[in-house]
């Protein structure tokens, strides 16, 4: 009896942590975040997650910022899947599909994704 009673609130812990974890990592992610690009591009590109979408936007020096892909996006696992019709016709599935968290803070982030090829993504947050 002790030993089920023990088991069950051990795996009760668990469940906790697990969601708690998640949750941590939304909160971190929500906002916009420039994506870090070398050598640098002639449009600066950013993403931003909302509480369950994600915008991808571009912007040109001296230009106002042009909404160019958008959808939604979960998070399970330390990985980020984003899904939606408006993600694919943004460059053929480049931005559609699963992100692996590499390292999540207040202000930097790095995704990698190994689906397409290994993809590298530095970010830092935008203010």
């Amino acid at each position: 009896m002790k030993t089920s009673i023990l088991s069950y609130f051990s795996l009760l812990l668990v469940a906790v942590m697990f969601f708690s974890c998640e949750a941590d990592t939304k909160a971190k992610l929500e906002g916009t975040w420039k994506v870090l690009q070398v050598p640098a591009g002639v449009y600066e590109e950013a993403w931003t997650f909302t509480d369950n979408a994600i915008i991808l936007t571009r912007q040109n020096t001296g230009d106002t910022a042009v909404v160019f892909a958008s959808g939604t996006y979960s998070i399970k696992n330390n990985t980020i899947t984003t899904t939606g019709e408006g993600l694919a016709g943004a460059g053929a599935d480049y931005y559609r599909g699963d992100f692996q968290i590499r390292s999540l803070d207040k202000t930097q982030m790095v995704l990698i994704r190994k689906d397409l090829g290994m993809q590298y993504y530095e970010f830092e947050k935008k203010q």
